[in-house]
């Protein structure tokens, strides 16, 4: 770098020295090399703001790269949120699904049975008469649209078929 300044000052002085040919040749030198000086101030000012720009930028650069990664990190949460909401409406029409089905049924309509639903899994409970009245439940909450898969809690209460004792 330091040639190349002297080698601009050169050709610097030597043109100022042949286009003033009445001043003095030293005196002309001299000035052109204050010039150059001069200049040579307001390149290393510019090399001092460039170096500090350069700074400020990658200072930014990975300023913006934290700022995408924490973008990242809050889509991926609010994907997940979106999902647990997604799931939890899901679950709500399954329940209404369900427990519609359950009523509609017509061996069923008489049956107390009550469908839980979380994350797609049906859990029915109650007490029906008999077994065949239990599998049409779990056939009926297990056919409907989106149901994972069904539990059983339902009792067969054989106390409801046994003729009462005289």
């Amino acid at each position: 770098m330091n040639r190349h300044r002297w080698a601009i000052a050169g050709i610097i002085s030597a043109t100022l020295a042949i286009g003033c040919a009445e001043e003095d040749p030293v005196a002309a030198i001299a000035k052109a090399n204050a010039a150059v000086a001069a200049q040579e101030d307001v390149v290393e000012v510019a090399e001092q703001l460039v170096i500090t720009r350069q700074k400020e930028v990658i200072e930014a650069q990975e300023n913006l790269a934290e700022a995408k990664g924490k973008v990242r990190t809050e889509e991926s949460k609010l994907a997940r949120l979106e999902s647990e909401v997604d799931r939890g409406a899901m679950d709500t029409v399954l329940f209404r699904s369900v427990q519609k089905r359950l009523l509609d049924d017509a061996q069923l309509s008489q049956v107390a049975i009550v469908a839980g639903v979380e994350k797609g899994v049906v859990t029915l409970s109650g007490s029906v008469e008999n077994s065949k009245l239990r599998d049409r439940a779990i056939e009926v909450a297990g056919g409907t649209k989106g149901v994972k898969s069904v539990q059983s809690r339902i009792a067969v209460s054989v106390s409801a078929t046994t003729p009462a004792a005289k």
